[in-house]
């Protein structure tokens, strides 16, 4: 027969148990809403479309606006040192980037200039001609730290747009894919005066082929390394950085928060 010592030692560890279980089911509550939180804000639910299939991009350049389409090899040309005409490579970009946000951000694949903010690290007057002279977004703007146009490298070669009305954050990074081989230091050289007659040579059969690269059909999104992040909206929902609530996946947070609350009392 137990004393009452040995009862009241019982119940302070089975009270003990259960302050436990209860501890371990919230601290199960907390971690699967803080996955939920970075993956909302990384970006992780959202997809991009996979490839474009035109080379012509339809755009509104005011609320209630138009649409007016925009052709590539017509947009993306420009004078050539002989006289002649080439391809501008950082206008294609930027006309590239254009066509996959807005087939990713709007249901018609049409881009809305009046909701567009643009960033770039791209120092050239490429994405002023295309975004700016053209598209005519809401802003552009070249980053503070910027490179020299003449120093410019692969790392240097982003664009961030945000979505005003839903606040999300598209970050477009290019690649190899598109800055092939070492076009990109014989481009220094170019800017610089240093390159030697073998290497214009050289750069020039680069710089053909990634024309032809960017001009191909279709073009798929893969070719940048692009993620998704919620920022604040238009109508302030959101935060930066973080995730709107209205758009917050509630559903998924049951997966994840009753099993852990499940696990986690059962210790």
């Amino acid at each position: 027969m137990l004393g009452v010592s040995s009862i009241s030692l019982i119940k302070l560890k089975e009270c003990c148990i259960m302050q436990k279980g209860w501890r371990n089911a919230v601290t199960g509550v907390l971690m699967g809403v803080l996955c939920l939180l970075g993956a909302a804000s990384s970006g992780m639910a959202l997809e991009v479309a996979e490839e474009v299939t035109s080379n012509v991009i339809t755009i509104i350049k005011h609320a209630g606006g138009d649409p007016v389409r925009l052709v590539m090899s017509e947009q993306c040309t420009e004078p050539a040192p002989d006289g002649g005409t080439k391809f501008c490579l950082c206008q294609g970009v930027s006309f590239r980037i254009a066509q996959i946000l807005a087939s990713t951000a709007w249901e018609d694949g049409v881009f809305r200039s009046w909701d567009v903010e643009v960033e770039t690290g791209w120092n050239t007057e490429g994405p002023e001609e295309f975004f700016h002279d053209a598209a005519e977004v809401r802003s552009l703007v070249y980053d503070e730290s910027a490179t020299p146009e003449k120093d410019l490298a692969l790392q240097d070669s982003w664009y961030r747009l945000r979505v005003v009305s839903t606040g999300k954050v598209y970050l477009f990074r290019g690649t190899s894919s598109i800055y092939i081989e070492n076009f990109l230091d014989l481009r220094k050289k170019s800017k610089n005066g240093t390159i030697t007659d073998e290497e214009k040579v050289a750069m020039q059969a680069l710089r053909q082929r990634m024309v032809q690269f960017l001009t191909a059909l279709p073009f798929r999104s893969e070719a940048f390394d692009v993620s998704i992040s919620q920022g604040v909206s238009s109508s302030g929902s959101g935060g930066s950085g973080g995730c709107s609530m209205g758009n917050f996946p509630w559903t998924g947070m049951l997966f994840l928060v009753v099993p852990g609350m499940l696990f986690w009392a059962r210790k």
